[in-house]
């Protein structure tokens, strides 16, 4: 019975260990048959796949390069390459090899899509949408292409477009949260918040430590009203490990919607540790202090928002209404008077 070269059963048990997760004995499998044949293009592929799982980008592109040398057709090496720039953020690198690729191999479903989502990162909508209908061109059974094209028409403001292909992936895979989410979300751009919400369910349901779909229930639900459910909501997202910014400036919100100002000013404080300055803040601050009666705070946090982004008019407007609630007419004549001037 004949038998395939050696360097052959060596790559072959490589690719064996490396599915393992064995990657330093799969390097040694492949360096092994390099050493028997040095312009073996597949063994230098497969080192190179092998050094990339290891985070080693550079001798990865190195090996990648070197099978190209020998063998310049090797369109999988080419795409290969592509994926270690898009992991390391060149996109516009990752394009380029990703072209070879597909010039050589041009009925391949898999360069298009690698190519779109590249293309995507780089916000090259119009070219991204035509590789992903590429990749469905020759696999209709791509439930992410169907997904990222959704996200690409939603990105473009295509929210009809970005709908159909958000249900034909959730056909294909119902059970995956992020195409879950991603419906919810444009649920939500659409101001159709009950039917977010059911999505977010869907993937809350499938994972349930899933933060950000937590947190988007809670601006969903805040959004019909139900405050003291938002913030069940925003408490089970910070739960969950998500501590940003918004999702104490949300919860403020809903906070001082049901009359809970001083538990809302907690949140702004924890808001201004992760981004102290910020106006957005001080508007809100000053609108709880409002709420709370404490006047002479709230004229103070306004006029930290107008420092920090004195180009804003509503703030003057609202703070002349405070001037004027407190008797100086003067002050409230002259942000009056600003907030016209910015209106023009």
């Amino acid at each position: 019975m004949a038998r395939y070269p050696e360097e052959y059963e060596l790559v072959a048990r490589g690719q064996v260990l490396m599915q393992r997760g064995m990657l330093d004995l799969a390097i040694s499998s492949f360096n092994e048959a390099l050493r028997i044949n040095s312009d073996f293009a597949a063994g230098y592929y497969y080192r190179g796949l092998a050094y990339r799982n290891t985070g080693n980008y550079d001798q990865a592109l190195s090996d990648y390069d070197r099978s190209i040398s020998i063998d310049p057709e090797y369109a999988a090496a080419y795409y290969a390459k592509g994926v270690v720039f898009r992991q390391l953020g060149d996109f516009h690198q990752a394009v380029l090899e990703y072209n070879h690729a597909v010039d050589l191999m041009p009925e391949d479903s898999d360069f298009y899509y690698a190519r779109g989502v590249a293309h995507a990162s780089l916000s090259h909508y119009d070219q991204a949408i035509g590789d992903f209908k590429s990749a469905l061109s020759f696999n209709t059974n791509m439930p992410n292409a169907l997904y990222n094209l959704g996200i690409a028409y939603r990105d473009q403001g295509d929210r009809e477009a970005a709908l159909a292909y958000y249900l034909q992936a959730i056909e294909l895979r119902p059970q995956e949260p992020d195409y879950r989410y991603a419906l919810g979300n444009l649920y939500s751009d659409l101001g159709d918040y009950h039917k977010a919400i059911n999505e977010y369910n869907e993937a809350i349901g499938i994972v349930t430590d899933f933060a950000n779909a937590f947190y988007n229930r809670g601006i969903a639900k805040h959004n019909l009203g139900d405050f003291l459910g938002a913030i069940q909501d925003f408490d089970l997202s910070e739960a969950n490990g998500l501590s940003t910014e918004n999702l104490y400036i949300n919860r403020a919100r809903s906070r001082s919607n049901i009359g809970l100002g001083d538990e809302a000013l907690g949140d702004l404080d924890k808001a201004q540790e992760l981004h102290d300055g910020g106006d957005t803040i001080w508007h809100e601050r000053a609108k709880v202090l409002v709420t709370l009666g404490r006047l002479e705070q709230a004229v103070e946090a306004y006029s930290e928002a107008i420092r920090a982004n004195p180009e804003h008019a509503i703030y003057y407007e609202e703070r002349s209404i405070i001037y004027q609630d407190l008797g100086s007419i003067n002050e409230s004549t002259k942000d009056r008077e600003t907030f016209e001037r910015l209106q023009k």
